[in-house]
Formats: structure tokens, sequence, C-alpha cells
């Protein structure tokens, strides 16, 4: 799966790993995601579903640069922001059309 790594100019990657783990500063765009993400961290899991019109996934977390977010310095180690999205192209809207996009987030201990 491919993804913009916005820490590195913006360069297009290649995700091999089957699963994410955060361990630096991390803000990623993936395209053409799933529409069912699990987030898991040994004691809760978070199940995040998107709708096919939110065809990006953002992955980031504020490590190293944890000040700018108004975290304490040791937070930023449990902090991450998993986000759907239309990131990679655009919604033009003409006055009164609509577009309609949504997720549902859920919690459960692991």
């Amino acid at each position: 799966m491919d993804y913009i790594d916005k820490t590195d100019n913006f360069a297009t990657k290649t995700e091999t790993r089957k699963l994410v783990s955060i361990d630096k500063f991390t803000d990623y765009v993936y395209s053409s995601t799933p529409s069912d993400h699990v987030l898991d961290d040994g004691k809760k899991n978070i199940r995040i579903w998107k709708s096919d019109t939110l065809p990006n996934t953002v992955v980031w977390n504020p490590k190293n640069i944890w000040d700018r977010f108004g975290l304490a310095q040791d937070e930023d180690k449990e902090y991450v922001c998993v986000e759907p999205g239309k990131v990679t192209d655009k919604v033009n809207l003409v006055p009164g059309a609509g577009w309609r996009c949504s997720m549902v987030l859920s919690a459960a201990r692991a």
C-alpha cells in the first residue's frame, strides 16, 4: 500500500508491514485503505470504520515535538492519531451540492 511520508519531504513510499507500529515521529497519508482499522496497544482495541468516500487514512503522532501539541514530555509515547480522510484528491462542490462521509469509532478492552 502506498503512502505519502510527510516527515520525508512528502516522499511516496510503499508500506510492506502487515501491522504498523509507531516508534518515531510519524505523519503518513495512506492511499486506498480498507474501510476497517483496529488500533491495539495491548490494553485496549479501538476499531475505526470509515465510509468509501474517505479513501485515505492519516497516521501521525507528535513524537519529539510534544510541546507543539500541549503535551507533557512523556505523553507523546502514548499518543497516536489515526484519521480517515479524503486527502490525496479534492472534492469540488458547486453551490447547493453535497458530499457525505462518515466514520464510526468503538473501543473495547484487549
